[in-house]
């Protein structure tokens, strides 16, 4: 049980205690109005027939009112409700004043009671009746209802929703419908609220591409998603990775590198797989051997090439670069490129149209699964070259950002 919910129920037990003890009061003080109200209706009937016919045979008028408050007091000995759930029980009723004249008599112990008084015309003659109601409360009966009054109530405070904030409400809403119980659900949406602004988001996100609110919860749970395009990254992967939570945060969070497994030829950015055919994926680790290196070939620097943060000068359309042909090929040859693309690259050189066509071959494909925004930092950059006005491109990924291994971290 979670803690609001439990606070709340804690409050309405506390609650419980003096709602009971009011509303016993309440319903006692009812009964005894109502058997009040019933005795008045009677004796109003009675009274003053039965004065009439006392006084034809009896003209003394202080033995007359002594027998009256008698018959009366004997007649009116037991009143038990009617109602078998009355709180009331051992009812009398007793003659504290009969025309004027006064009467006493004890109490019943641990009782409560009323006084009942009667006006009425008898010729000229205004008379007056005041009756000592008392009855015992029978306490079973006087503390059930309450007590399951009280009860209910806790039990529909109980299961009403507190009021919920529209992000709290919309995960409650989700993990009911996905089966989770009302308590449970409640416990999970209440933990939204210790996350970051931008745990919330990432929890919104992935609840409104429809993943599993509960895998949701604890995959966002402990998650920093500190990055400045982490819900970018998110968004992304939740598209690639449908209804994989976790999986989509772990790209979210991702460090930004561009990471090659030779062994199996493959690259990843961001955590993200390019799946790219053999030949452009040699030349896209050919460029980010050069950038993480930063020259390859130092102390050597000709019109092919600049050994300056892993720049390359695209070859002169009508003189390929020959140089670095023999390194792309031995480099494809040790990692079982396509034999054709070797010998293209060993009998005719690095042409600069064949390097446009590849970096064209993996743009379009880093841009078709990234995006243009995200993958700008894993494409290329270009600048002219001043000394031989020549265009000059290399990979846009830091050189610390850049890992080469025959093995996926």
């Amino acid at each position: 049980m979670n803690r609001a919910l439990s606070k709340r129920l804690l409050t309405a037990s506390l609650m419980v205690i003096p709602a009971t003890a009011l509303l016993t009061v309440f319903i006692v003080w009812q009964a005894l109005n109502t058997l009040s109200e019933d005795l008045r209706a009677q004796i109003d009937q009675r009274l003053p027939k039965a004065i009439v016919e006392a006084s034809v045979n009896l003209y003394d008028y202080h033995r007359l009112n002594d027998l009256l408050a008698q018959r009366i007091n004997t007649d009116l000995s037991k009143l038990d409700p009617q109602n078998l759930l009355s709180p009331l029980t051992q009812c009398r009723a007793r003659v504290l004043q009969l025309r004027g004249n006064p009467y006493t008599e004890a109490l019943q112990p641990g009782v409560v009671d009323r006084h009942v008084l009667l006006d009425w015309q008898l010729g000229e003659q205004q008379e007056s009746l005041t009756l000592g109601l008392d009855c015992k409360v029978n306490w079973p009966v006087a503390l059930s209802l309450p007590f399951g009054l009280a009860m209910l109530a806790l039990f529909i405070a109980a299961q009403i929703l507190p009021p919920l904030p529209p992000g709290q409400r919309q995960i409650f809403d989700r993990l009911i419908a996905s089966g989770i119980s009302r308590d449970r659900a409640l416990e999970l949406s209440h933990q939204q609220r210790l996350y970051s602004p931008t745990q919330q988001q990432a929890l919104a996100l992935l609840l409104a591409r429809g993943c599993d609110p509960l895998e949701a919860l604890r995959s966002v749970s402990g998650r920093q998603l500190d990055s400045a395009d982490c819900l970018q990254w998110l968004e992304l992967a939740v598209d690639l990775l449908p209804g994989q939570s976790s999986a989509a945060l772990d790209i979210a969070e991702a460090p930004p590198h561009l990471h090659f497994d030779t062994g199996q030829m493959r690259v990843w950015a961001h955590g993200v797989e390019i799946g790219l055919p053999a030949t452009p994926y040699f030349y896209y680790l050919w460029y980010a051997r050069r950038r993480s290196a930063g020259h390859r070939n130092a102390g050597r620097r000709n019109d092919q090439n600049d050994d300056d943060g892993g720049w390359f000068v695209n070859p002169p359309s009508n003189r390929p670069d020959h140089d670095s042909a023999k390194e792309l090929s031995e480099l494809m040859e040790s990692l079982g490129g396509h034999q054709k693309a070797i010998n293209d690259l060993q009998e005719k050189g690095l042409r600069a149209k064949t390097l446009d066509q590849n970096r064209s071959k993996i743009k379009d494909e880093v841009t078709r699964l990234l995006g243009e925004q995200l993958a700008a930092p894993y494409l290329f950059e270009l600048e002219r070259d001043h000394r031989t006005a020549r265009s000059k491109y290399r990979l846009a990924a830091l050189p610390q950002h850049i890992q080469i291994d025959s093995k996926r971290p």
